[in-house]
């Protein structure tokens, strides 16, 4: 029976990936394709549309992260939210998959996928993304050109092929139409011929307002990452020892430090709370405690709704 080649619309696809968070599954879907084509409008029109269809509006200021550290904050924080990861090359660049933030974030995609969220990225590239999220990766959409849209799905129903995008077979059908091309032949586009094509998709501008508020974000979170890494590197490093990391896990057990409270405690001083958040998670599941760390700020945070029991004085000071 030969390939069927479905059209899609913004809704549909909206509607497929709320049905899909319903049924409790989460959605890794990442936009690709060359600067200026439209892949972040691509994102912003899709989940604004989610937002009509779920009652969940999508908030434009909140939900558009650019970085790492926002991400997984979000994905931690989120339940059957939307997380617009704008940029993701700064979050899931392949050259950083042996950093300890980049591990983090595979991590916590895997851990918290029972938050059933649906993350979106844009990256030029889908092959420079890190193969581990590749893998972890449901929708692919690729804009083609500027309003136009190719629709894939992850193939993740063969017993011996680990790879969900079918890489090898799909390279082949796109460099043979290439080929064709540079010898002068006539070809069809090869999309409909890829093993994981699903349809194509078109769409429009965004809406001047929409525009301009999408801008508006964008410089303000990048000025925001660009003073932060400025004052990263004029930070003293402060070297944290695990018998500090107990004393605040003690805390957080015991005295009402919520995830407000450990935040502030990384910036007094200086350090990167993905990183205190991951060492936290590492020292409780080596003493044998299945939940995350999340569930006790989580239980503070509901304590603290009738009374503030954070205290400063609570705040461990570093020697």
């Amino acid at each position: 029976m030969p390939k069927i080649e479905f059209t899609w619309s913004m809704r549909d696809l909206a509607k497929c990936l709320y049905d899909r968070q319903q049924n409790k599954f989460d959605v890794i879907m990442i936009v690709d394709g060359p600067r200026g084509n439209g892949k972040s409008t691509f994102i912003y029109q899709l989940f604004r549309k989610m937002g009509k269809i779920s009652g969940e509006k999508f908030r434009p200021r909140k939900d558009i992260l650019f970085s790492r550290d926002d991400v997984m904050n979000a994905l931690d924080d989120k339940r059957f939210g939307l997380i617009f990861a704008d940029e993701m090359i700064n979050a899931a660049h392949n050259r950083d998959f042996f950093s300890s933030d980049q591990k983090e974030l595979i991590r916590m995609i895997n851990m918290y996928r029972d938050h059933h969220n649906i993350l979106a990225g844009a990256i030029p590239n889908f092959y420079d993304m890190d193969n581990q999220l590749r893998k972890l990766t449901t929708v692919r959409v690729t804009i083609i050109k500027r309003g136009l849209a190719v629709i894939q799905f992850a193939k993740t129903d063969a017993m011996f092929n680990s790879d969900v995008w079918h890489t090898k077979i799909n390279e082949k059908i796109e460099t043979g139409y290439f080929n064709r091309r540079k010898m002068g032949k006539k070809a069809k586009a090869p999309y409909p011929k890829l093993v994981n094509f699903s349809g194509y998709l078109k769409f429009g501008k965004l809406q001047k307002k929409s525009e301009e508020l999408y801008q508006e974000i964008k410089d303000r979170k990048r000025r925001e990452i660009r003073l932060l890494n400025t004052d990263d590197k004029k930070k003293p490093i402060v070297t944290v020892t695990n018998d500090l990391y107990e004393k605040l896990i003690e805390r957080i057990k015991e005295q009402g430090m919520n995830r407000k409270s450990v935040m502030d405690y990384c910036i007094l001083n200086g350090l990167k709370f993905s990183s205190v958040r991951h060492k936290l998670q590492q020292i409780i599941q080596d003493n044998g405690d299945t939940k995350p760390i999340s569930w006790y700020w989580g239980k503070n945070e509901a304590a603290d709704t009738t009374q503030n029991q954070y205290k400063k004085s609570f705040i461990p000071k570093t020697t």
